[in-house]
């Protein structure tokens, strides 16, 4: 049921990137992956603070969802 729902909403989005996504393409994809979750600490603590970040739509409360699997992979690289 639950895949039901996230195929519903991929298509009603017809390829609209998630706030993650444009995060990666405007910010991570000009970097080393390995230096991807040392930036991605410094915009947590941006978004904390309550500062935006661009036009992305990112809170504090999604940022470990939209942006933890760059996290993961930038540490991954940088071991």
């Amino acid at each position: 049921m639950a895949r039901d729902i996230d195929k519903l909403a991929d298509d009603r989005a017809l390829g609209k990137q998630s706030p993650g996504e444009e995060y990666h393409s405007q910010f991570l994809t000009v970097r080393p992956t390995t230096e991807w979750s040392p930036y991605i600490d410094e915009t947590a603590k941006d978004i904390r603070a309550n500062i935006r970040i661009g036009e992305i739509d990112l809170t504090k409360n999604d940022v470990v969802r939209e942006l933890g699997e760059y996290y993961r992979r930038g540490l991954k690289e940088s071991t």
